[in-house]
């Protein structure tokens, strides 16, 4: 009852304020009615980019709120891509869907739209919409590897290039020589397009050509190149040094020749006479042929020339090149005999010796006793020749034999010098024993370029063979090198040196193979392996060379060696080492003797 009567009171003084206030009700009322009519909201106008070749979802949305439903309409569609029509996607608000031209030349695009409510349809407004273009990005293969030709001929390859971006790629392809683009450079690709060139590799020299190719709509894309040009034929080494070995004046050195073309092909060779190498030869395709070249035979000063192969009218030159030889004393291979004279006969014999090398050397010699070698050390030029004169001093009644050992320059030579001093005067002494006379140089056989050959007797030339080295040597094997330029035989056997009694009880040299030896090709040389040799043995072993019908050539040099101690486990037994076992066996005794008698006591 107090509430009620509250708000009685307080409606009568609001009814007497605006009483107060002249504002009749009913007046406020007609004032309302004369309100002017409510308009659409307005549309607010857009600007949007969108990726050429993409769609854009563009929302339609006017100022502010209006706390109703709107429907949006499309007043005038775009002038060049298209527009969905607008959907909801809340309350105030919808969307459309604008597709861009696909022409490049269109970058920029319009339409207008509206807003209707109760109240009406609102003014039209713009959406501006500018078309961005992707730029273009030009993508080519990683390499572009061309094969191996023969110089005269040409190889092409494919060439695609695709503008996986967008916009317009133009330009024009470039190489540098020896390749080519065949027909037009230039290329104009659209968004996803693609280009294919035909490049041509042109080679004008041999070797190996690497370049890279330029794209002049975008300088930061380069494709390298290769390519590779060879010649018919190829020569490994492109320059050759003759060389010689210690004692022989003849120089030798080979070349590999090697066909790269896909048929056989007929060479000649050819140069001065100062050189010798097979005139002519076939290679067969893709294979490679080892050619011996040597300095001709008493050639021994420096050489420059130059071995020309043809084949067809394609021709390689290839540079030889040769020191002069070293000095090379000679002197007889026979032993140097005085002959049989009497105690008090005299005995003398001269000892020819000839340089046949092409430098100049100092030579020396001395031998023992009982001979004497008159004169004194002489300087022998490039061939020049001396003798020395080799005495029999007074001797007793014996045979005598010493070496007369020369020495010239890094070659030392030991000539047997033999005689017999009998108690009274030799049966025949008017003819004087001939004097020993430099041998004459013998022509080597054919496929041979060794000139000294190891005669088959007791007397052991213990010189190395020029080029041939002898290495491994262990107690059971050895390995022999040599110049495969010697021979052109393919097939070889190693024989051992044995020296028997011959049915006339004399001893005698005969030769038999070797087994257990394997030989093989190895680059400029050949290799034989030598195996189930005999510890601590020595052994003379010589190299023949086989006919193609396995038969037995002229043997190609001869190499003397001891195989190495074998070495044993057990230590070998000797008195004093006896004498020490048993004395170390009697004190052990005694010590376990008086450890028996503590133990007793």
């Amino acid at each position: 009852m107090k509430t009620s009567a509250f708000c009685s009171r307080w409606f009568a003084v609001l009814l007497a304020c605006g009483a107060f206030l002249g504002a009749p009700p009913l007046a406020s009322a007609e004032r309302k009615r004369a309100v002017p009519p409510e308009i659409p909201p307005p549309a607010q106008p857009l600007a949007v980019k969108v990726a050429r070749g993409e769609n854009v979802v563009i929302q339609l949305c006017i100022y502010g709120r209006k706390n109703e439903p709107l429907k949006y309409l499309i007043r005038t569609p775009p002038e060049h891509g298209r527009v969905t029509a607008p959907r909801v996607v809340a309350r105030e608000v919808s969307a459309v869907t604008y597709t861009p031209p696909a022409d490049l030349a269109i970058v920029r695009d319009r339409f207008t739209y509206a807003v209707q409510t109760a109240a009406g349809v609102s003014a039209a407004v713009e959406v501006a919409i500018t078309i961005v273009d992707v730029p273009p990005e030009i993508t080519v293969p990683e390499v572009l590897i061309f094969p191996a030709i023969l110089l005269g001929t040409t190889a092409s390859r494919p060439l695609e290039i695709t503008n996986r971006g967008g916009g317009l790629a133009e330009g024009r392809v470039t190489v540098e020589d020896p390749w080519k683009i065949d027909g037009p450079a230039n290329y104009r690709l659209a968004a996803g397009a693609r280009a294919v060139f035909k490049v041509i590799f042109t080679p004008t020299a041999p070797g190996v050509f690497d370049t890279v190719m330029r794209f002049s709509s975008q300088s930061g894309t380069t494709l390298p190149v290769h390519a590779e040009a060879r010649t018919p034929l190829a020569v490994t080494p492109p320059k050759i040094v003759l060389q010689h070995g210690v004692g022989d004046p003849v120089r030798t050195g080979a070349f590999d020749l090697a066909n790269q073309s896909d048929a056989e092909l007929r060479v000649t060779l050819a140069s001065s006479e100062r050189l010798t190498f097979p005139p002519a030869l076939t290679v067969p395709a893709h294979s490679t042929v080892r050619v011996p070249v040597q300095a001709a035979e008493g050639n021994v000063a420096a050489l420059e020339g130059e071995v020309r192969v043809q084949s067809g009218d394609f021709t390689l030159r290839v540079p030889v090149r040769a020191a002069a030889v070293g000095a090379i004393v000679r002197a007889p291979r026979e032993p140097v005999s005085l002959g049989r004279v009497a105690t008090a006969q005299p005995a003398e014999a001269p000892v020819g010796l000839e340089n046949i090398g092409g430098t100049a050397a100092r030579v020396s010699w001395e031998i023992a006793a009982p001979f004497l070698a008159e004169g004194s050390p002489v300087t022998l030029g490039p061939g020049e020749k001396t003798s020395v004169l080799v005495r029999l001093q007074a001797a007793t009644p014996a045979k005598h034999r010493a070496l007369l050992t020369v020495t010239a320059a890094q070659q030392k030579l030991a000539i047997p010098v033999e005689a017999e001093v009998l108690d009274e005067s030799p049966p025949d002494t008017s003819t004087p024993p001939p004097p020993a006379t430099p041998a004459a140089p013998v022509a080597p056989p054919a496929g041979r370029t060794i000139a000294s050959v190891f005669p088959d007797d007791l007397r052991v030339n213990l010189t190395p063979a020029p080029g041939v080295k002898l290495r491994d040597v262990t107690a059971k094997g050895a390995t022999m090198e040599w110049p495969a330029g010697l021979t052109k035989a393919s097939q070889f056997r190693v024989e051992r040196r044995n020296v028997i009694l011959d049915s006339n009880r004399q001893l005698a040299v005969r030769w038999t193979p070797l087994p257990g030896v394997v030989i093989r090709h190895e680059g400029a040389n050949r290799i034989a392996t030598i195996t189930g040799l005999q510890p601590a043995t020595a052994y003379g072993l010589r190299v023949v060379a086989l006919t193609d019908a396995a038969k037995a050539s002229i043997p190609l040099f001869t190499q003397y060696f001891s195989t190495r101690v074998q070495p044993s486990f057990w230590p070998k037994i000797t008195p004093v080492r006896v004498l020490l076992v048993a004395l170390l066996v009697c004190v052990a005794f005694v010590l376990r003797q008086r450890r028996a008698a503590r133990r007793e006591r």
